[in-house]
């Protein structure tokens, strides 16, 4: 290739970097942007296509009226022609808007998911002797809240939230993580401390999703008797929520193979 055309390659490739940009790209903006242009250019192309169509028709009558007898109705007609051709206009442009925002937004919403998903797959990497557990536990979740009553959109919701619930174990010591044996009452203290960790992570939020995986994280180790912890709540003074994922926590860590332990069979972990 040729300094020219090398030259011409990287301009073209800044002007379309200009244009979308990686992060825009990543996170689904582009068709937002792009539905912004369409409206931005139709409000243009509109206007000016109604200058036009006012001044050219008013000028062709009026010659014509020189000529000819037009009758009053042709006005008329000439509104009625205007607001039928621009008013499909305007229906096609808003049709391609509305399309291309929907895109934008499940584009953006698959990319929280995505990024919900690799924070629990971050959280299973501490722990080599549960991989699988998160995403487990998000369905069986869902299986157990749309038992009990659930709609659809909150079984979705919960099955993301219930697999953040070991997010605090990031901050806990692979020491103490990965330890094979049991613990000292002071390291089983601060393993305990991934639930308050996990909580404050996911604090502060106002998307629904993050708002139950703050409830999740924080009361997924609450016990029906009050000896849970990390706040002793007991009964139903602990969210259905953290309540459906404890209950779901025990039985896959039940059925699972672990170093110490063998797998129950489903009969043996339900009974």
């Amino acid at each position: 290739m040729t300094i020219s055309g090398v030259t011409r390659r990287v301009s073209n490739e800044r002007q379309k970097a200009q244009v979308e940009s990686p992060l825009e790209t990543e996170l689904g903006l582009v068709p937002v942007s792009r539905a912004s242009r369409i409206a931005n250019g139709f409000l243009f192309w509109y206007l000016l296509a109604s200058v036009v169509w006012i001044v050219g028709t008013d000028q062709l009558l009026r010659v014509l009226s020189e000529v000819f007898f037009i009758p009053v109705w042709v006005h008329s007609v000439k509104g009625v022609v205007y607001v039928v051709m621009f008013g499909l206009a305007l229906r096609r442009a808003a049709r391609a808007y509305v399309q291309d925002v929907e895109q934008a937004h499940t584009v953006q919403i698959e990319a929280k998911l995505d990024l919900v998903r690799r924070l629990a797959l971050a959280a299973e990497y501490r722990d080599d002797d549960t991989g699988g557990h998160n995403a487990r536990i998000g369905f069986y979740a869902s299986l157990v809240a749309a038992e009990i009553g659930f709609d659809s959109k909150a079984c979705e919701t919960l099955s993301y939230a219930a697999s953040l619930h070991d997010l605090g174990k990031i901050g806990i010591s692979d020491t103490l993580l990965l330890k094979p044996g049991p613990f000292t009452a002071k390291e089983r203290e601060e393993m305990e401390r991934h639930t308050t960790l996990g909580a404050e992570i996911l604090a502060g939020s106002r998307h629904p999703l993050i708002l139950m995986s703050h409830v999740v994280a924080l009361t997924h180790h609450e016990r029906w008797d009050g000896t849970g912890y990390p706040c002793g709540l007991a009964g139903t003074q602990i969210p259905i929520e953290g309540r459906i994922v404890a209950v779901c926590d025990v039985f896959d860590a039940l059925t699972t193979q672990r170093p110490y332990k063998d797998a129950w069979n489903v009969d043996e972990a339900v009974d």
